[in-house]
């Protein structure tokens, strides 16, 4: 097979095959000499799997757990052999797939950079002069001098990266290797694989997070049930991920090709009896939803809207939208507030009202009633799935709730055929160029 030189890494063909026994004792029935029979199943982690990486490219490779990603990398790094297929690599490969493979539990961190260093091709001198910046790199104070048994999760991922980010591989391959550590340690990586592409580093990046990929990577693969289904630009990639999410993964594939509809989850509601027809829907159920006992009152619904007065779960990038509580109470506050807040897929909570929005404002509630009450929101939330709660209080009795749902409903933002809307400006993305729609009339004009 040819190889083009300009590639770090090419792969052709690659699958990976697993047996599966529903007897511990059929693996050892299976090689006797007479059995002829088959006592397993097969399962492919990895089928009929192509990939290349340009030298010097980051290729960041996503995809839902399950789809084959880390069997990829595996295989790729060398700790995997494949059952079918070729590849090729054209460099030395550094890799951080597992935490803390390699390391030996018993030994203390500078014992296991040590080892570690040796066995990944550091020279002896060369060890010497990097293990001082390796050790303040990994930042974790005197845990280097004690065992790694002793360390938590995240101080293993920051040692083993401050590993492999001082060896001088051409090729390096991260699996979800930033999911772990705080958010200033994971800046801190990231600026060290800026570095790393800076030098010329060819990198293989595996992410569950769009927004990483969009930011870190030049190019994207995403990955299905052992199987590259695309790949091209970042910004494309992601959002045909996004747009699937909401798909069973196996009807991915044809959805991709054309043969399958996405799944319309907007839809009017009916202004006047609010009632919300499931069936047409096609509604995304919050799989985090918890909602906590009542006090005197409950909040029957959360909707959002478009600025048109549209109910909708989806919504474009930009787009401006307004969350509507309905709520009843069964005794008379006072002094009661609303809180609403969005979160992220991890929980974090990125934006929220309180109504009313100033300390020393009041708001009845009378006994008996039902009401409603609305929070608008600016179009700045990027693509990705979010999670509207929300909390009704009495605050003569010190801010205790009355009601209480977190993550009571799910929205998604989508990005459409590359259009970026932000607030009442259209532009779109084209080749790495941002042009403002009809800016080139107005000179013109």
């Amino acid at each position: 097979m040819f190889y083009k030189e300009s590639l770090a890494i090419e792969g052709k063909g690659l699958s990976k095959c697993y047996h599966i026994y529903d007897n511990p004792t059929d693996r050892i029935r299976q090689i006797l000499p007479w059995q002829k029979k088959i006592l397993y199943k097969e399962f492919w982690a990895l089928k009929n799997c192509d990939i290349e990486l340009k030298k010097g490219e980051t290729l960041g490779i996503i995809g839902k757990n399950g789809s084959g990603k880390s069997t990829l990398l595996q295989i790729l790094s060398g700790t995997l052999n494949a059952n079918e297929g070729t590849i090729k690599t054209n460099g030395r490969i550094g890799a951080l797939l597992e935490l803390g493979s390699g390391f030996n539990p018993e030994c203390t961190g500078e014992e296991n950079i040590r080892m570690n260093g040796l066995i990944l091709g550091l020279s002896s001198k060369e060890l010497e002069a990097k293990i001082d910046s390796i050790k303040d790199f990994a930042d974790i104070g005197e845990f280097v001098y004690r065992p790694v048994k002793t360390y938590s999760s995240g101080m293993v991922v920051r040692l083993a990266f401050s590993v492999q980010a001082h060896l001088n591989q051409q090729i390096l391959i991260l699996d979800e290797a930033l999911a772990v550590g705080d958010e200033l340690f994971q800046r801190k990586c990231l600026r060290r694989l800026e570095l790393l592409k800076d030098a010329g580093t060819s990198i293989i990046l595996v992410s569950h997070s769009c927004a990483l990929i969009n930011q870190f990577c030049d190019r994207a693969m995403l990955m299905s049930r052992g199987k590259g289904l695309i790949e091209g630009g970042t910004q494309y990639v992601t959002q045909k991920y996004q747009s699937l999410l909401s798909l069973r993964e196996d009807l991915w594939e044809d959805y991709l090709s054309g043969g399958q509809k996405l799944p319309d989850h907007s839809f009017k509601r009916d202004r006047k009896n609010r009632e919300r027809n499931e069936e047409d829907s096609g509604k995304i159920e919050s799989p985090s939803r918890v909602e906590y006992r009542k006090n005197g009152g409950e909040i029957l619904s959360i909707e959002v809207y478009t600025k048109d007065g549209i109910g909708v779960q989806r919504l474009s990038h930009g787009e401006d939208f307004r969350v509507v509580i309905r709520y009843r109470v069964y005794r008379t506050v006072l002094n009661a507030r609303f809180g609403i807040f969005i979160a992220d897929k991890f929980g974090r909570r990125i934006t929220g009202q309180a109504i009313p929005n100033l300390s020393y404002d009041s708001m009845t509630l009378e006994s008996g009633k039902d009401g409603e009450i609305t929070a608008g929101f600016r179009g700045g939330l990027w693509p990705g799935f979010y999670y509207i709660g929300c909390g009704m209080t009495d605050q003569d009795m010190g801010g205790s709730f009355i009601h209480r749902i977190i993550d009571a409903e799910v929205i998604e933002v989508v990005e459409e055929d590359g259009l970026i809307r932000i607030g009442d400006s259209d532009m779109t993305i084209k080749d790495h160029q941002i042009d403002t729609l009809g800016q080139q009339d107005k000179q013109d004009g």
